[in-house]
């Protein structure tokens, strides 16, 4: 999101904002999130509540305690919102909100559709790297990607039906889709942490 932007300044504002919004992601989950334990019971998720005993008993048990469901269709509305509150470009925040189906926001220009298109795939993408001996994204292709599409099993909660309709809304082949992303991400594969293991 900010790899086009020249100016050193605005690039750290908008970095800056990207940093502050995953913060706060992370304060209400990994730092002091809850979540229902296999009996319905409350129990920790976040490490932040493990440092203190006292607060992680009275967070768990008081009445007292305000507790608010985390779910991802407020994730990307607040998201946005706060882009925009931030003075952030429509195309931006509208983008965000827009590759999503459930936030009812109709993607109308080429980079909400490329959004939208990439969005799954990429992390289906990684998960095929992942599993591979050699970890690297270096090696995988078209038909490695195309096999793990019918394994149900394998990476359940990508959304194999939006990564369909996202390259039939951008007008492309699905095979040519997959290598774009393939490539684009072999060209980035160190920053996404899927250059391999060299071997032992």
């Amino acid at each position: 999101m900010t790899a086009g932007i020249k100016d050193q300044a605005e690039r750290g504002r908008r970095l800056t904002n990207i940093i502050r919004a995953l913060s706060r992601f992370f304060w209400f989950t990994v730092e002091f999130g809850l979540m229902r334990g296999p009996k319905d019971n409350i129990v920790a998720y976040g490490s932040g509540l493990l440092s203190s005993y006292g607060e992680l008993q009275h967070t768990i048990e008081s009445d007292e305690v305000q507790r608010y469901p985390v779910q991802l269709e407020w994730l990307i509305n607040q998201g946005a919102e706060i882009l925009k509150e931030r003075g952030w470009p429509e195309e931006i925040w509208y983008g965000v909100l827009s590759h999503a189906d459930y936030a009812n926001a109709p993607r109308t220009t080429p980079m909400q559709k490329v959004l939208y298109a990439v969005d799954e795939l990429v992390g289906f993408v990684a998960a095929v790297a992942l599993v591979r001996p050699s970890k690297a994204v270096a090696d995988v292709d078209v038909q490695s990607v195309k096999k793990k599409f019918k394994d149900k099993a394998f990476a359940r909660g990508v959304h194999r039906e939006q990564i369909f309709t996202g390259a039939e809304q951008l007008g492309v082949d699905l095979d040519q889709h997959i290598q774009v992303v393939i490539d684009a991400m072999k060209g980035n594969a160190a920053v996404l942490g899927l250059a391999g293991t060299p071997p032992p």
